[in-house]
């Protein structure tokens, strides 16, 4: 059996497991009885799981959870990662709703910036990558591929002025083929 530090709090990250913190987890069930950490904790990291996931037990639904910073978080969880669909808010006023994975935005998902801009599309371990769309509140927008949190690929740009670029985007940049397209269709 594994024992693991349940909850998702400070007792998942700290740096003193106690026995009254802990829970066994034998492969296929949570057993309500506790167990000793088979661990020693050594500068805070728990030399045996240092690098592994804390994903341990089913996908469940949790209520409401507000972080220490003010951040909040509904929706699925797998141990003490954000795994599955889920709404996460900032103070700040910005917001994701969409799929996690392994703690992190990864799937289909919706940002709102505090700016006022939106993303919604695909996302790989927190940044835009994939098929997506980004319209800034004055409406400008850009449509097609992303990587690492840039356009990169095929994509359309318009702007408020009816102006449009359809072509090849290169790491946030225009690069390679294209057209430009004024208001007047010029």
């Amino acid at each position: 059996a594994l024992c693991m530090l349940w909850g998702c709090d400070e007792r998942c990250s700290g740096t003193s497991p106690k026995e009254e913190d802990c829970i066994c987890y034998d492969g296929e069930d949570l057993l309500p009885q506790s167990c000793p950490p088979p661990w020693v904790v050594e500068d805070g990291v728990v030399p045996e799981l240092e690098g592994r996931s804390s994903k341990v037990g089913p996908q469940e639904d949790r209520p409401l959870y507000t972080f220490d910073n003010g951040e909040k978080y509904v929706g699925h969880w797998i141990g003490c990662e954000r795994h599955g669909e889920g709404l996460h808010i900032w103070p700040n006023g910005a917001r994701y709703a969409g799929q996690f994975e392994d703690n992190k935005a990864h799937g289909w998902g919706r940002f709102e910036f505090q700016t006022g801009g939106v993303y919604e599309g695909q996302w790989r371990a927190d940044k835009a990558h994939g098929q997506g769309s980004y319209t800034h509140r004055d409406q400008a927008s850009y449509h097609g591929q992303w990587r690492n949190d840039r356009q990169h690929g095929e994509g359309v740009e318009v702007w408020p002025d009816g102006a449009r670029f359809e072509g090849q985007h290169r790491d946030g940049f225009k690069n390679g083929k294209g057209r430009l397209l004024w208001p007047d269709g010029s």
